[in-house]
Parts: structure tokens; sequence; C-alpha cells
């Protein structure tokens, strides 16, 4: 029996693929799926096999064609911080880890939105500073518009 200890569901860009993700009992990062709204859920996959912080909160997950064109999870890691880890819909099929907030309380909830317009499109992270309790916001701009240009992680206000 499956013994699973954190939910969060994201569908995909074109409104029919379900994406669902849960740390398991072992503190792995699974995903399943299913190919449309009515269909059965596949078979379990595992994103991530190092330890995840089991029964934390900390476990968000966003998608987007125009921002990173893939989908990016976030999850509380047992040795304290949050991590990023992607998968890209242009890419190689795999999952990657990504960035790595050591500020980043795991025993929190985290929340991921995307946001922008035509040209400048953002990822938005939330999350619980770890040794002051205050709120983190970082963000990530990806943009098209002439002369911009994206970045990596920013920490915001």
């Amino acid at each position: 029996m499956c013994s699973w200890t954190d939910l969060f569901a994201t569908l995909n860009t074109d409104g029919m693929q379900k994406h669902l993700f849960y740390v398991d009992g072992s503190g792995r990062l699974l995903t399943v799926n299913a190919s449309d709204v009515n269909a059965t859920w596949g078979i379990p996959v595992v994103v991530w096999g190092n330890t995840a912080a089991s029964g934390s909160p900390a476990l968000a997950a966003c998608w987007s064609l125009s921002n990173i064109n893939g989908i990016r999870v976030y999850l509380g890691l047992q040795a304290g911080s949050v991590l990023e880890i992607g998968y890209d819909f242009a890419g190689n099929n795999s999952w990657v880890s990504g960035t790595r907030f050591s500020n980043g309380d795991a025993d929190s909830g985290l929340a991921c939105v995307m946001s922008g317009n035509s040209t400048d499109n953002y990822v938005n992270l939330y999350m619980r500073d770890r040794n002051s309790g205050n709120l983190l916001h970082y963000y990530e701009l990806n943009s098209t518009r002439s002369g911009a240009s994206s970045h990596g992680w920013v920490e915001g206000m």
C-alpha cells in the first residue's frame, strides 16, 4: 500500500492532461498522469529520488508554455531547504534539479504563481524564511521584449 504524505495537482496547458505530485512514505517525489479528465491515472513515476521532507506542507507546482515552457515543482527537503525541480516541454524528457532555496522553510507551505503579459513573464515563488519566519518572495523573468534580458531568481519584496 502506498503512503502519500503530500498532494498537489496541476493541469497541463491543453486543459486535458492531469498531473498529480506527491511525496511517498520514503520521501521520494512522484508524479502520476492522466491523459484527459476522464482517463484513469497512469503508473507513478519517481521525479526526485532524494529525501524530501515527509509530511511537509512545502509542495507546490506550476506550469506554463510562455513563462517556463514546462513544469516546475518546489518541495521542502529533509535538510530544511526548498528545491526547484523542472521539466522542459521542449527538452530531453527528464526532470532536473534547479535552484535550492537554502533559507526556505521546509516546514511551511509554498505558493507558485505565473504572471505576466505577451512579452514579460514571471515565475513567482512564495515561502517562509526558516530563520526569521518572514515571508519570502522570489521571482524569475523570462522576456521576449527587444533589449530585455531574462534573469535567474531575484529576491522580491
